[in-house]
């Protein structure tokens, strides 16, 4: 027998099969198709044996039958009533505020795109992780490169953008990550290399740099004249706003596994609040980094969208003397400023902090519901 097969796609050859090659290929046919008749029978099985229909209800490993989480008759009727909505003329560091409670925004009554512009470093392969910031009429972003790029908050127009030169060529691809806060004409900034900087908001001139540990995915939150870093592995470090000098630093478990990415600390009344990988959430004085209270915000044996991650990846809030967290492990939970006593608790799981509004507080787990 022959067959016809293209050469290089340039032209055709005849290739002549014997009856011996014909013979060994309809034998090897033969074995692959009694190989793959079932998981028990033929060449791999041994038996042939039926197999047995599994017993039971089949149960989505992605369902949300964990949480429990449903209305409440008592308050199925309540009208929910919000606080009257605040124009914010700034957004100066992640969650808002240093105590991630911003209340109650007022949006236009008909949004429309004002502008856009282009932040460097995104792609398919790497995505911005660093939300930006708005201070001093300008606007503050951070590439997957490390380049902050300053824009006019009106128009969109670029002011300025500045290199991270710590960032090698070779540490590109793994740099991404950290953030920026602005405070008083100053832009503080980390990387996904461990450096923090502090720059002048009107120009990008870099006015101090100094490097206090490894990797910092997060964003850095500003209060009580510090600044507050979390780094990749557990560690929360207080840093002098003037030059960067290190105040204190404290740490929490280590853990193999994690979300991309850490919670910003909040900060108020004199506290600082920092949320693990590890699914620890602490509470330390802010001038010297005491421990006040600790808390595991995670539940046992469950499966969450993410399997066995505990993380808390969503920034704690601080609001009216209570602690709001909500963590990728099952658990969110609300906590006495003060002594860290447990108030309430629900087994829902998620990485987008909450968002509290007068008595009201809203938040997205992790399978995409709005509670």
């Amino acid at each position: 027998m022959a067959q016809l097969s293209p050469i290089n796609g340039l032209g055709l050859k005849r290739t002549v099969m014997t009856k011996t090659k014909i013979a060994r290929a309809a034998l090897l046919a033969g074995i692959l198709a009694m190989g793959l008749t079932g998981c028990k029978g033929g060449l791999f099985g041994g038996g042939g044996d039926k197999t047995t229909p599994t017993v039971g209800n089949r149960t989505p490993i992605l369902s949300r039958i964990e949480s429990g989480a449903e209305v409440d008759p008592a308050l199925a009727g309540i009208t929910v009533v919000l606080p009257p909505a605040r124009a914010n003329t700034e957004w100066a560091q992640v969650g808002g505020a240093a105590s991630k409670s911003y209340g109650h925004l007022a949006l236009a009554e008909n949004p429309a795109k004002a502008w856009t512009a282009r932040v460097t470093g995104s792609s398919n392969r790497m995505r911005l992780a660093a939300a930006p910031v708005v201070g001093g009429d300008k606007l503050f972003a951070v590439g997957t490169d490390g380049v902050i790029t300053a824009f006019d908050k009106n128009t969109g127009a670029r002011l300025w953008m500045t290199d991270d030169k710590n960032i090698t060529k070779d540490q590109a691809p793994s740099a991404f990550g950290g953030g920026v806060s602005f405070q008083e004409g100053k832009l503080y900034a980390t990387d996904g290399v461990g450096y923090v900087r502090a720059l002048n908001a009107d120009t990008g001139e870099v006015l101090w740099e100094v490097k206090p540990a490894g990797p910092l995915r997060g964003s850095p939150t500003i209060a009580f004249g510090q600044l507050f870093v979390m780094t990749q592995d557990n560690q929360i470090i207080s840093l002098s706003l003037n030059d960067g000098s290190q105040v204190w630093d404290e740490s929490g478990s280590t853990t193999q596994s994690g979300v991309f990415g850490v919670a910003a600390p909040a900060a108020g009344q004199g506290t600082v609040i920092a949320g693990y990988s590890s699914g620890e959430l602490s509470a330390y004085r802010y001038e010297n980094g005491r421990t006040l209270w600790s808390d595991a915000l995670a539940r046992t044996n469950i499966s969450t969208t993410v399997g066995t991650v505990t993380d808390i990846d969503a920034d704690p809030i601080i609001d009216s003397g209570r602690v709001y967290a909500l963590g990728q492990g099952g658990r969110m939970a609300a906590y006495e400023l003060v002594t860290g006593q447990r108030i309430w608790e629900l087994n829902l799981a998620g990485i987008s902090t909450p968002a509290i509004a007068g008595e009201w507080i809203f938040t997205l787990t992790d399978d995409a519901r709005l509670l």
